[in-house]
């Protein structure tokens, strides 16, 4: 288990900017489906993850899902399973990316385990909010996750590149 980093006003400063930039992605920069959503909101968390680690970065997943339900930002009704899902898909960033070097085995892995929770566990939760049966909100996710899963593996190595160098430099 990994010790609850200490944040100085830097950081906070910046786990608040990475929480409103996730809700941001998630809710307004996004292309919406009939089946599922497409955006780069992975992306502050797994920035939040490489600098924060585990229990920062499922508290901001969390967080944004909590807030965007109470700023009515939802389609829809909060459910609490979706809210779960999302603070372990940032734990998971925060466990397999927190102070480790570029990995893209690790990147690769890391996108096949959201892959699992978000076409397994988070369709469970979604056919239960639509009402539908499981298989078919399964079947018609499954395009987009792989295209997500597809997409994260550049655009975490590229964070890994050029945002988390150029924060590490201000430090």
């Amino acid at each position: 288990m990994q010790k609850l980093k200490k944040l100085n006003t830097r950081d906070f400063v910046r786990v608040c900017l990475l929480l409103t930039l996730t809700i941001i992605l998630s809710r307004f920069l996004q292309i919406e489906t009939p089946f599922s959503r497409l955006s780069l909101a992975f992306l502050p968390l797994s920035i939040c993850g490489i600098l924060y680690g585990s229990v920062i970065t499922a508290t901001v997943a969390g967080l944004a899902d909590i807030l965007a339900f109470l700023l009515g930002l939802l389609n829809g009704n909060f459910n609490l399973g979706i809210t779960l899902v999302s603070v372990l898909n940032g734990a998971i960033y925060g466990f397999l990316l927190y102070n480790k070097e570029k990995s893209y085995l690790k990147i690769v892995i890391v996108s096949l385990l959201l892959l699992i929770t978000g076409l397994f566990i988070n369709t469970y939760f979604i056919s239960i909010v639509r009402a539908e049966p499981y298989a078919v909100t399964f079947m018609k996710r499954i395009p987009s996750s792989i295209f997500q899963f597809a997409i994260r593996i550049p655009v975490i190595g590229l964070a890994y590149d050029y945002i988390i160098r150029r924060i590490s430099n201000m430090s």
